[in-house]
């Protein structure tokens, strides 16, 4: 079984992986599983920064199961360096926070 590298919690600042969709955004701070524990596990969960309309221009913080996130999937690959891609309409990149 792989090692889980995204398994130590990261600040807001500098998450693993920035997802959004509009006016939201989910930073992931936090990975439980190995990738491929994850794709077998159909309740697999990340650590997640949330900031969307509802939340007022701040970040809830907590945990929220990978199927809630769009075009996020259990075992997705975490690409660094700055990689960004579209899928559906949705913007990922990886956790390069520019100021």
């Amino acid at each position: 079984m792989a090692k889980n590298l995204h398994g130590k919690t990261r600040s807001v600042d500098s998450p693993y992986l920035i997802i959004t969709a509009g006016d939201w955004e989910w930073r992931v701070l936090k990975r439980y599983q190995s990738p491929e524990a994850e794709r077998a596990n159909p309740y697999a969960r990340w650590f997640v920064a949330v900031k969307s309309p509802m939340t007022y221009g701040s970040w809830e913080m907590g945990d929220t199961y990978v199927s809630e996130i769009p075009t996020a999937v259990a075992g997705m690959d975490f690409p660094e360096g700055g990689a960004i891609r579209s899928e559906g309409g949705f913007r990922i990149t990886t956790a390069q926070v520019i100021r």
